[in-house]
């Protein structure tokens, strides 16, 4: 009894697990040097553009990718320019025209005193999917939560 409850307490105060097996963070030059596609990532970088309908140019070591976090109509992301965060999400590799463009879509974003930015359950999970966007209504404004 004295274990299932640690357990459950355990389970109550720990955040939502991204993954079996959260990724550890990758340096962004690491990562395009040889991009997966589909790959569950985690990188810590630094917001230097705001690309507006929730997408953002992120730096980390001199490279940059565009992270992005969902339909704008579903919900915004509350990211500053100039903050560093990390990065959770699913990289995303395509080869159009000739061009490569590598994308990470966001799971979770984290802040720097611990505090965590829900967008989606996992990389699976599109929680927009079905809804008609002309009938949505105002975009939900996502809230950091403390764990």
């Amino acid at each position: 009894m004295k274990y299932a409850c640690a357990i459950l307490l355990l389970a109550l105060v720990t955040p939502l697990a991204y993954s079996a097996s959260t990724p550890p963070i990758t340096s962004l030059p690491a990562l395009l040097a040889k991009p997966v596609d589909k790959a569950e990532t985690r990188i810590k970088a630094r917001v230097v553009e705001d690309l507006g309908k929730n997408k953002y140019r992120v730096e980390d070591g001199g490279k940059q990718i565009e992270v992005k976090g969902g339909p704008h109509w579903y919900h915004t992301l509350p990211l500053e320019t100039g903050k560093t965060y990390t990065f959770d999400g699913e990289l995303h590799v395509k080869d159009k025209d000739g061009e490569r463009k590598i994308e990470l879509k966001l799971v979770r974003v984290w802040r720097a005193d611990g505090a965590r930015l829900d967008v989606r359950a996992n990389t699976k999970a599109e929680p927009w999917k079905g809804i008609d966007k002309d009938k949505a209504g105002a975009p939900a404004v996502l809230v950091w939560r403390k764990s």
